[in-house]
């Protein structure tokens, strides 16, 4: 899973070096060249092919998306306020059944999903064929749309527009 960038700042999961199976949320902001942590995940990592995702969720909020890799099970979890405020607070949003849906470790072409109204919208290759598949997910349903043929190496991202207008003085001049 790679970084994201959310209100000028790139964030992305590492592991704690103090703690295997404890992972955080880093950060870069760019205005002070600063690298810091930002949070603790709301879970850990049981296993070590556990699959943790970041996403942003309701434009200025982060969703984590976190599969088990022994029983499929996927748990999303989002933060409660924005991630401006110093804490964070996670709440589970919900706790997906493992049927249908796909494991996620060793997915070639990486994983991207958004959340919109309790329904996990995800973007992955399909196990056995590799095809681009996207998954609806909601409660105890699963449709899964398959884009393409076959095995294909594609390549996907989630693109949320940022409305806060660029300040006069980074605008370009008009010649």
């Amino acid at each position: 899973m790679g970084p994201l960038s959310l209100n000028g700042n790139l964030y992305w999961v590492t592991s704690n070096p103090d703690d295997t199976n404890e992972y955080l949320i880093r950060s870069f902001d760019f205005s002070n060249e600063m690298f810091r942590t930002f949070c603790l995940l709301p879970c850990r990592k049981n296993h070590s092919r556990d699959e943790l995702v970041l996403a942003v969720y309701k434009r200025d909020g982060f969703s984590l998306l976190k599969q088990c890799y022994v029983t499929g099970e996927i748990e999303v979890w989002v933060t409660k306020n924005k991630i401006s405020e110093e804490e964070v607070v996670w709440i589970n949003l919900m706790t997906l059944p493992t049927s249908n849906l796909p494991k996620l470790v060793n997915n070639l072409c990486g994983v991207s999903y958004f959340i919109f109204d309790k329904t996990l919208i995800m973007c992955c290759g399909d196990e056995e064929t590799g095809a681009a598949c996207t998954y609806i997910v909601r409660e105890d349903m699963c449709k899964k749309i398959q884009i393409g043929l076959g095995i294909d190496r594609f390549s996907h991202c989630v693109y949320l527009p940022n409305f806060i207008p660029v300040p006069s003085e980074f605008k370009p001049l008009r010649v």
